[in-house]
This record gives structure tokens, C-alpha cells and sequence, in this order.
């Protein structure tokens, strides 16, 4: 530890000797050589604290970059520093600069002439020597390798040696410096096409200058930013500027002259997408042009009469020009010449009006072009109706036989195909529009409600709204008057509802639901709002209303609970009321209110069946059931009420999304319910049920269902006024009911004696048999008895049958 401390010093006091022997521009050769006994005597590594004097401490301080100040106190004028305080700021000390490069080379340019089967190449190379030590630099040039022919410093032979596999120049001067050196290449044999490269120094600016005496020569620099070919009487020069490289390089091959060529051919592959929209039509036209023979540096299409152009695309195609003067022909200019396979793609519109629905389209003709040929397709963005075009120079083709660039273009069903051979056609095309239909954004599948009616006059209602929509922000619900809503859920999860003071409505907001993937899917809107009435009296009418969002409702379930001491009956036309159909999905009261009802059947039923030992097995059974049953009902709520709970914290730690002036205006039309965020509310359900159904109701409404009730007490005492009342008839026609009876009595007991002396034996057997088929299903008892006198009748048939033929055979003897 000790010897790094001491190298570490050693290091910081030299360099800030080096530093102060640079600013004075002064050097020294001086070495210093101590023991290291005398060393450790004079820094005191031995002791626990070191000693600086202020100067000393604040230099420290600029050399290093500590985190914080470390802990020193001051005596007799020192800064005084532990040992540890000491180390850890020597471990900050910033090391110091490196040395800067003190010789440069600014720029470079090379000029090379190509003679017979070697090129000549001259560098000249800008350097600047801003080390001033008197002694010689060498300077690092160029690979040994290369065949030089002299090295000039300021046109002056230079100093050269090779070391190595390099060039070096050996100097003394400061300043600018200008080296020049020539040397050569030797070009390969080529028949076709001819190269060289030569390595280079690295330089900011490099130039290249290529002079080659042929006529007609293509020169081409690869790595050239820019490019110049100057043609000269005498042969082909090319200017090039490059960026920072350690290498260049240089093609050339011979060209036919322009004047020699023939003149350029020009194949056209063409292929249409006409898309009618709202009030226009727009082409895609994709142009494959094959240019053979000869370059060109720009195309002229026809374009047709009222389409204009919209956008020209293609690899160097430079800023094209519409010249309606000259038969509306495009003029497409090439930034280059070009040769080959060139596409471009031109988009054009036609705008249609009221008047003016029906167009013609002629195609884009390239002016010039030897052979043309392609594809047409229609499809239909927008409501509209094209009857059978009428078409000159086409061939109708199925939507099939299009090629696989025109079908992807189209993300509708195409209408109409054809192909052509010739630039010459045309396609009329007549359009009719229609009208949109808006159609349903938002449905509700069902909506289920639950209504419980308290004797004392209390109403809770639960609704339950199945929402399906794709942009829908509220849903508005007119509640009763007189109500107070109690909770809302949206898709499970608690939100806090809106009033708005256009209209008494509710607005619950949907953007939980607005989260699924598809709005195919449907999410609950759960309401619970309670309303107080005044005390039922023993007889009157409750009138209870379904509020219907403002959304189309396919079908409402309705489920009242009321009162077991009354009787309700309904008195209206708009409900169907039925028993609890089968789509029923029940809320959770109702589902353990059924469960504990089903117990209580299934007991009852085995109680018919088996005996009452079995009774109180099957009562233990239920009970050990219900006991699970509730403690899974308890794992349940507690999970639920948990997830509610951090449901509710993620939902209040949510940060608020809408812009200012949204939340502006939200503040000036609704006004949001005070309050924190709802709770479950499950309240039980008791009472008699009764079922209602409604399909498709009227939105936007409260729809009634009036009940009239009576009480159970008045309802037994008229039964036992009107008993009493056909007692006192029946005492009081008592003479005449006797005798009536007295009459009946007795054509009763002679009507089975003389349809029986006329029935045969055999019809009974027929009438047995027929009731022991029909009592087949019916009650065990009865079916027992058809079949006791099945047997009776059989048995009678058989001795009447016996007696029959013994008395033939005596009345024969």
C-alpha cells in the first residue's frame, strides 16, 4: 500500500513538473535518484497523519474529483489528514491529458495518368509540423512497396529511409510543409474492364484526379462522394472528392459513343387500379418500362382527359412536369441516364360531381413505346352501384388471372378485370350513388333486472345491462324519480357514474369495457339504486318502472320479489309473464337463495321416497354439504373482496389521461357524483318471485309494470264469507238437491246393468288390455288395478268360452 502511495505521488508531482516546464518553455534533463530509506524519510509514510501546507492541499483538491471534501483539521498553519482521509483522495487524482499530436496532415490530392500498361501517380501531401524541439521528426507516409520515383519536401529532395514495410521522411522544419511524391502502378490485362488501387494516407480533404487518353471511357471512383468526367480531345479526365479512407480505387472500360447507338426501344408492362370513392375516382398505375438498346433521360406519358396527376414514384426519377398545352402529356425526367428495368408508379384522380357521374378512362400510353401491354382492375371504396361498363380494346379476364402486384394492391372484392394488348382503349364507366344507412355501433344483448319489494315500502333494484359497442363513452339511464343509485359497475370493476344537467339522466362511462380486444364481446353494466315508498296498505296498486338505456335492448328479464302476507297479481300488456326461462342468468343473491331452495326439494323428495332413518341421513349429508358449500362461499368473498379492493386502488392511483380542456368541458356539462369509489351491495332476496320478460323495448324509457296487490288475510276471509254463503244456498235447497240426486242415483246404478248384459266377454278383454296400455305411465296404483281386471276379464272370457262349447256338445247328443 505504501509503494502505491508512493508511485502515485511520484506521478502527480511530475506531471505537474511536465505541465510548468511546457507553459515556461523550458526543459530539463535532470534525473533524481534517492534511497528509498531517505524517500520514506522525507514523505513520513511511517506516521498516521499527514502534513501539507494550504497550497499543497488545494492543488490536491484541482487534481482530484472527490465525492465529498474528506475530514482535515488545521495546526500551526497545516492542513492536517489521516492516513485514510489521505488515500481516498489520492484515489480521485485525474490522471493528466494525453499528449496531443503536434504533427498533422491536412490535406492530400492525387493526379494519375494511365500510360501504355502503367499509370503514373502523383501525391501531394500538406503537413504541419507544430513540434519546435530541434530535433528531427520522421513522419510515417506510405507502404514500402509502391514504386517510387522521388519524394520532394517544399520541391526539395527529402530525407527518406524504408523501415519495415513503410516509408519514412525524416525532418527538422516546423510549420506548413508541402511532400510530393511521385510513383507508379502496374495496370492488369483486362479486355473488358481495367482497375487500379493504391493505398493512401488518411487525410480530412482527399482529392483525385484520373486522367486516362482514350475518348469514350466510362471512369467510375466507388468510394467518390462526388464525381466529375470531363471528356477532352486528347482523352477522359474524372475529378473526384472522397472521404477519409485509407485506400482508393479506379474503374474505367471504353463506352460506345452516344452518336453510334441506336436509338432506344422502349417496352411498356402496364397495370391499372381504378378505385371509385366519394366523389372521385383515383388510378394506381404501375409502369414496368424495359428500355433497351440506349439510355434515356426522360419519358413523356398521355395522361387522360380530366384525370390529374397526383404523385410520380421511381428510383431516380427527378421532378416531373404536367403540360396540359401538348395533348396532357407528363413529362418524367431521370436525374442520370437510364438503362434496363425501370419502374415507376403514378397515382391520378378524377374528381366526379352530382351532375357528372360517368367517366372514361383511355389508360397512361408511354409516347414512343414499341410494345405496351397490361392489366385493368375496378373496385368500389364507397356506397355505389357500377352497372356493366362498356369497354373498347379490352379483354375481360377473372379476377384471378390479375397478376399478384395488382391483387395486393386492392384490400376490397374487385369488380371487373381485363387485359390489353394495345395503349390505345377505353373504359366507360358509368356510377350511381347511394345513400349510407347509419347501422347499430352499440347494442345491449340483455338486460336483467331484480327488483325485491320490502312490506315496509322499501325497493331495491339491481340491473343488470349485457353492453356491446365499439365507441360508446356513456351510457345514459333515466332512473325513477324519487330514487337514489347506489353503486356502479362496469365489466366488474367500480366506476363513478355522472348526472347530466341537459336531462335527468345517469351517465355511466364505459372505459372499462372499452379495454377488450374485440367489441364483439359483451361486459355487464351493474346498477343498484333503492327508492322508498309509503306503507302498503291492505289492498292497492304498486307501480314499478324498468329503466331502458339509450341503447337498442334485444330482451329484458325481469325478476320481482314481493311479500308472502300479500298477493299480487299483474295488470298489464306490455310484460309477457312467464316462468324463468331457460337464458337466465341469475345475479349472485338469487343464485344462493335457488341453491338453498334446491336443498330443500331434494330433501322433501327424498323424504317421499325413502323412510325417515334415511331422512335423517340424507338432512346430515345436506348439512356437511351446506357447510362446505358456505365455507368455499367465504374463500370466495374473501378473494373477491380482496381483488375488488386493489381493483379500487389501482383504479384511484390511476393518473388522469384527458386533456384540459376535455376536463373543462366535462366540468360545465356533467357533474360527477360526490363520493369515493362504490361498494358491492348484496341485500337478500326473499318473498314470492315472479318472472317478466319484454323483447326489443323502446329505449330511452322508464317502462311500467303495474301490480295490484291484496292481502292474504283479506283473501281468506272472503273465501270463508263466500263457503258460508253456498252452505246457507245449499240448506235452503236442500229438498230439491235430494231429489234431484235421488233420481240420478238411480238411472246411474241401471245404466252399467244394461251395457254390461250386451257387452261379450271378449270386449272386456279389449277394454282391459286398451286401460292397462293408457296407464302405462300414469300413477303405479291405477295401473295395478287395470291390470287386476285385465286378468278378471280374461278369466271370465275363458269360462264362458269352456260353458259355451260343453253346452254345444250336449244340445249335438
Amino acid at each position: 500500500m505504501k509503494k502505491i502511495l508512493v508511485c502515485s505521488l511520484l506521478l502527480f508531482f511530475l506531471a505537474s513538473g511536465a505541465r510548468q516546464a511546457l507553459s515556461e518553455k523550458t526543459s530539463s534533463h535532470a534525473k533524481l535518484r534517492l534511497p528509498w530509506d531517505v524517500l520514506q524519510k522525507i514523505l513520513k509514510l511511517d506516521d498516521k497523519t499527514i502534513q501539507l501546507d494550504w497550497h499543497e492541499f488545494y492543488t490536491l483538491l484541482q487534481s482530484s474529483n472527490p465525492q465529498d471534501l474528506p475530514d482535515f483539521s488545521l495546526s500551526n498553519g497545516q492542513v492536517v489528514l489521516t492516513r485514510k482521509e489521505f488515500n481516498r483522495l489520492i484515489k480521485t487524482l485525474i490522471p493528466p491529458a494525453p499528449a496531443s499530436s503536434k504533427i498533422y496532415i491536412t490535406k492530400a490530392s492525387y493526379k494519375g495518368r494511365l500510360k501504355d500498361d502503367h499509370v503514373l501517380l502523383t501525391a501531394h501531401i500538406r503537413l504541419h509540423n507544430q513540434q519546435d524541439t530541434g530535433k528531427p521528426i520522421r513522419i510515417d507516409l506510405f507502404p514500402a512497396h509502391l514504386a517510387f520515383h522521388e519524394v520532394l519536401l517544399d520541391n526539395k529532395p527529402a530525407l527518406t529511409e524504408t523501415q519495415g514495410s513503410r516509408l519514412y521522411l525524416t525532418t527538422d522544419k516546423t510549420g506548413d510543409l508541402n511532400v510530393t511524391i511521385r510513383f507508379s502502378l502496374k495496370t492488369p490485362q483486362a479486355k473488358s474492364q481495367q482497375q487500379i488501387s493504391f493505398p493512401v494516407i488518411r487525410t480530412p480533404v482527399t482529392e483525385f484526379e484520373f486522367e486516362i487518353p482514350y475518348r469514350h471511357m466510362d471512369i467510375q471512383v466507388p468510394q467518390a462522394l462526388h464525381q466529375k468526367t470531363i471528356p477532352s480531345a486528347h482523352g477522359t479526365r474524372v475529378q473526384a472528392i472522397l472521404p477519409p479512407t485509407h485506400s482508393i480505387q479506379a474503374l474505367w472500360h471504353p463506352v460506345t459513343p452516344q452518336s453510334d447507338k441506336e436509338p432506344a426501344k422502349i417496352y411498356s408492362d402496364t397495370t391499372h387500379l381504378l378505385s371509385i370513392e366519394d366523389n372521385a375516382v383515383r388510378v394506381k398505375t404501375l409502369l414496368r418500362l424495359q428500355i433497351l438498346k440506349n439510355t434515356v433521360n426522360h419519358v413523356n406519358l398521355q395522361i387522360p382527359k380530366g384525370f390529374h396527376v397526383i404523385n410520380v414514384h421511381g428510383p431516380g426519377v427527378g421532378e416531373w412536369k404536367e403540360q396540359p398545352e401538348k395533348n396532357r402529356l407528363l413529362k418524367i425526367p431521370f436525374a442520370y441516364a437510364q438503362k434496363g428495368i425501370i419502374p415507376v408508379s403514378l397515382t391520378t384522380e378524377k374528381i366526379l360531381t352530382h351532375v357528372q357521374s360517368s367517366f372514361t378512362f383511355t389508360g397512361v400510353p408511354v409516347q414512343g413505346a414499341v410494345r405496351e401491354k397490361g392489366f385493368l382492375a375496378v373496385e368500389l371504396k364507397t356506397a355505389a352501384e357500377i352497372p356493366a361498363p362498356q369497354q373498347k380494346g379490352l379483354e375481360r379476364v377473372d379476377i384471378q388471372e390479375l397478376p399478384g402486384a395488382l391483387l395486393s394492391q386492392s384490400h376490397r372484392p374487385l369488380l371487373y378485370a381485363y387485359k390489353f394488348l394495345r395503349p390505345l382503349f377505353a373504359l366507360t364507366l358509368q356510377v350511381t350513388p347511394h345513400q349510407d344507412i347509419t347501422l347499430l355501433s352499440s347494442v345491449i344483448d340483455s338486460a336483467q333486472g331484480t327488483s325485491l319489494l320490502l312490506a315496509d315500502g322499501q325497493r331495491l333494484h339491481q340491473m343488470t345491462y349485457h353492453v356491446r359497442h365499439s365507441a360508446k363513452q356513456f351510457l345514459e339511464i333515466h332512473l325513477p324519480p324519487h330514487t337514489t343509485l347506489w353503486n356502479a359497475f362496469v365489466d366488474n370493476k367500480p366506476v363513478k357514474p355522472m348526472t347530466s344537467t341537459d336531462a335527468p339522466h345517469v351517465l355511466i362511462p364505459l372505459t372499462q369495457g372499452q379495454n377488450r380486444v374485440s367489441a364483439a364481446s359483451a361486459y355487464p353494466v351493474d346498477i343498484v339504486y333503492y327508492e322508498k315508498k309509503s306503507v302498503p296498505y291492505l289492498a292497492g296498486r304498486a307501480s314499478l318502472s324498468f329503466p331502458v338505456p339509450n341503447m337498442t335492448v334485444s330482451r329484458v328479464f325481469w325478476t320481482v320479489h314481493t311479500p308472502s302476507h300479500q298477493k299480487f297479481f299483474y295488470g298489464g300488456t306490455l310484460f309477457d309473464k312467464a316462468k324463468a326461462p331457460a337464458a337466465w342468468t341469475p345475479t349472485p343473491s338469487e343464485q344462493q337463495s335457488s341453491l338453498e331452495c334446491d336443498d330443500v326439494i331434494a330433501m322433501g323428495r327424498m323424504a317421499g321416497k325413502r323412510g325417515a332413518s334415511s331422512v335423517r341421513q340424507n338432512r346430515k349429508r345436506l348439512a356437511q354439504k351446506a357447510a362446505r358449500l358456505k365455507e368455499i362461499q367465504c374463500a370466495d368473498m374473501s378473494a373477491r373482496d380482496e381483488e375488488e379492493s386493489k381493483s379500487y386502488t389501482e383504479y384511484a392511483a390511476m393518473p388522469c389521461s384527458i386533456p384540459e380542456p376535455a376536463v373543462e368541458m366535462l366540468k360545465k356539462e356533467k357533474q360527477a357524483v360526490a363520493g369515493v369509489l362504490p361498494v358491492r351491495i348484496k341485500f337478500p332476496l326473499s318473498g314470492r318471485k315472479s318472472y317478466f320478460s319484454k323483447t326489443l323495448p323502446a329505449k330511452d324509457s322508464l317502462m311500467p309494470l303495474p301490480l295490484f296487490y291484496v292481502s292474504r288475510g283479506i283473501i281468506q276471509a272472503a273465501q270463508i264469507i263466500f263457503g258460508l254463503f253456498v252452505l246457507f244456498l245449499l240448506f235452503k235447497m236442500r229438498a230439491k238437491i235430494i231429489a234431484v240426486c235421488r233420481k240420478t242415483w238411480e238411472k246411474i246404478c241401471l245404466l252399467p246393468y244394461s251395457y254390461v248384459t250386451h257387452i261379450p266377454a271378449f270386449g272386456w278383454v279389449s277394454i282391459s288390455a286398451l286401460l292397462c296400455l293408457l296407464l302405462a305411465y300414469g300413477p303405479p296404483l291405477l295401473m295395478l288395478g287395470a291390470f287386476l281386471g285385465f286378468l278378471v276379464s280374461v278369466a271370465c272370457w275363458l269360462v264362458k268360452l269352456i260353458r259355451t262349447k260343453t253346452e254345444g256338445k250336449e244340445h249335438r247328443a
